[in-house]
């Protein structure tokens, strides 16, 4: 075992009794290499990468790999959801040396932290166009050793780049621009990338792309553009066709690696699937479709199934991999449809496009090439009745398919993650009026103030009563928080609870003390510099998840409106105003900042109850889809701003105010 091996990480448990010598990263590794003066090499994944696998079975599984690395190098392993600060930093180094990143993220460093070389990926021998991971290190250690002075340069070249990255990214913040930015074609260049025969955005791999597909049904709600809206309907009704929606046991994987949304990448990560439960909601209240309704009870019933911990949080992932073969857990062949359903195989098979042959890899993917209404209509059933012989062969391919390895799952509980869950099920439960969303909502929101939060301060991960590994002293980064403002919002408009606003204001405080940059007009990802990293990461654009500083903002407003808290809003303009000219950028990586500026200059729609009904009320007007919004109710006098003066004692009003004008109220 090496020194990973008190780690609680699951993905560094994963590498503990590898022959390499890895450490966690920490203040013993570093100050080693700089008393060997050794390069470092800093290995970065997350424990349900399949590619991370794939290279530590072929590479760092290998003994005499291994001695090579432990004689030449400081090897440190990094988990990613751990410290998404330095994974930031570092998949920036890789994107300025290679152009692109992902994980495995492979980067080699001075003793003193300059990165100086980095790779994704490396194969066992020489293929697919790339180095082998011998190589690499070979050329590594021979340029560290016997080219010092170039290698320093290079490090000093790259440190250059990326404090000429940040002070771009600076500039462009801190510009302004007289006109305001323009929106029209922000949408005209998003749409550039729509794909019109199969949903989504681009051709493959395709990702969810949330924020965009929020964006653009605020958009067309906004500037009443029905296509607009279609197309995120069409869209999601082809996700849910596609083998990247879990066709039995309900949620999402990460994306899929074809244009059709047939052939998912199998992990399944927490935050893809509370997104998609806000976006699914989202459309329900659009269309009132059915399969949207369908689509957010099987998410809710995968979460709980699947990652909800005893403790009341929910766990961040599922693996991709099991016996030995990527998506294993999820295949059949169809001779076990035949031996499980019997006489219900052959149209089992043909709705969820299953062949003898199969139809990946000799196996069969379930996707679903035939809505229940088109497979009843062809057996001659009553489709209420078809409903019943679906939903019971999905329960008998389910519950064979729980029996079989069961699949890796990384049980860490990270604050942000569970946070955009929490909003999703608060944004199923607005939709639906079902309890069970709103319970679930609470369950996990009630989680996490009580095990995230102590002496006055937020932390990122949460790994049990007890410990001390290093890991649960992390403190929050801006994304957690974000996120975690969101939910408290979208549980007060689905509670109509004032005490959630109460935290969402007490946040926001701590948010701006801790992570403004009042010069720049902007947010860093960390609250302090740190001792460990080679500069403070800003947080701006959409990743894989939606841009942190964005969430803060559009919370700063609302919190701005609902409470009438000055600050809050001059922070949220300054801050506004300063990236509104990096929407010119590409735009799927800026739809969430697009959302926030569409709702300042169309102007947030106050809808507002009073009296004593309002609740009732407020849960019926909260399926209706109404974005862009400030949504408040109180059953008693209130001297908050919205409230002030509008309460009539017997009688339930609503009142709906747009800029700076309001209807008449509307008795209810």
């Amino acid at each position: 075992m090496n020194h990973l091996q008190y780690e609680k990480s699951p993905y560094l448990l994963q590498h503990a009794d590898n022959p390499v010598d890895w450490y966690p990263w920490g203040e013993e590794a570093l100050q080693r290499a700089r008393e060997e003066d050794k390069p470092i090499l800093l290995s970065i994944g997350y424990s349900t990468c399949h590619w991370c696998h794939v290279m530590e079975h072929e590479s760092f599984e290998d003994e005499d790999v291994a001695a090579y690395m432990n004689a030449h190098f400081i090897n440190i392993k990094l988990d990613r959801e751990e410290r998404p600060d330095l994974d930031r930093i570092y998949m920036r180094v890789c994107e300025l040396l290679t152009g692109s990143g992902g994980w495995p993220l492979n980067v080699f460093l001075t003793p003193g932290l300059k990165p100086f070389f980095a790779g994704t990926y490396f194969p066992p021998e020489p293929r697919y166009g790339r180095m082998s991971w011998s190589q690499v290190l070979q050329t590594v250690v021979y340029n560290f050793y016997e080219k010092r002075e170039l290698v320093e340069r290079e490090a000093e070249r790259v440190m250059k780049a990326l404090q000429e990255g940040r002070q771009t990214a600076a500039s462009k913040v801190v510009a302004r621009e007289n006109e305001p930015t323009d929106l029209e074609d922000f949408y005209k260049r998003l749409s550039a990338f729509r794909d019109g025969a199969w949903g989504g955005f681009g051709r493959a791999p395709k990702f969810p792309q949330v924020s965009s597909l929020s964006f653009m049904l605020a958009w067309s709600y906004a500037k009443e553009l029905p296509e607009a809206a279609d197309f995120v309907l069409f869209t999601l009704e082809k996700m849910l066709q596609g083998g990247i929606c879990d066709q039995l046991g309900g949620g999402f994987a990460r994306y899929a690696t074809d244009q059709a949304w047939r052939i998912p990448h199998f992990e399944k990560m927490l935050y893809d699937n509370g997104l998609l439960l806000g976006v699914l909601a989202e459309a329900f209240q659009v269309s009132k479709r059915p399969v949207f309704l369908r689509a957010l009870r099987e998410t809710q019933a995968f979460l709980e199934r699947e990652l909800r911990s005893p403790e009341g949080g929910f766990y961040a992932a599922l693996d991709a991999d099991s016996e030995g073969r990527e998506g294993a857990y999820y295949l059949w062949s169809m001779d076990e449809l035949r031996e499980l359903l019997g006489e219900d195989a052959a149209w089992f098979a043909a709705m969820h496009g299953c062949t003898e042959e199969g139809n990946w890899e000799g196996s069969n993917i379930l996707w679903r090439l035939k809505e229940p209404e088109e497979m009843a209509a062809e057996l001659g059933m009553e489709l209420s009745v078809f409903l019943q012989h679906l939903a019971k062969a999905r329960e008998k391919l389910l519950a064979h398919r729980q029996k079989r390895l069961s699949l890796h799952r990384d049980d860490k509980l990270l604050l942000g993650w569970n946070a955009l869950a929490v909003s999703g099920l608060a944004k199923a439960a607005q939709a639906t009026g079902e309890k069970s969303f709103e319970e679930s909502a609470l369950r996990t929101l009630q989680f996490l103030k009580k095990h995230f939060y102590r002496n006055e301060q937020w932390y990122h991960q949460y790994v049990g009563e007890g410990t001390d590994a290093r890991a649960a002293h992390t403190p929050a980064f801006l994304t957690d928080l974000a996120y975690l403002l969101r939910a408290l919002i979208d549980v007060y408009e689905c509670t109509q609870q004032l005490t959630w606003l109460e935290d969402a204001s007490g946040l926001a405080t701590y948010v701006i003390k801790h992570f403004y940059d009042e010069d720049r007009k902007r947010f860093y990802l960390t609250a302090e510099a740190g001792d460990d990293l080679i500069l403070r990461p800003v947080e701006d654009r959409d990743s894989e998840t939606p841009s942190g500083a964005a969430y803060v903002t559009d919370a700063l407003f609302y919190l701005a409106h609902a409470l009438g808290i000055e600050r809050f809003g001059e922070v949220a303009r300054e801050v506004l105003e300063a990236h509104a000219p990096r929407l010119s950028e590409h735009p799927l990586a800026w739809s969430a900042w697009a959302t926030v500026l569409l709702a300042e200059q169309e102007g947030r729609n106050e809808w507002i109850i009073v009296g004593p009904d309002a609740q009732a009320h407020a849960r019926k007007l909260a399926q209706k889809y109404l974005p862009l919004r400030i949504f408040m109710s109180t059953e008693q006098p209130s001297d908050l701003p919205l409230f002030r003066d509008r309460f009539q004692p017997g009688k339930t009003l609503l009142y709906h105010c747009h800029h700076f004008s309001c209807d008449p109220p509307i008795a209810l």
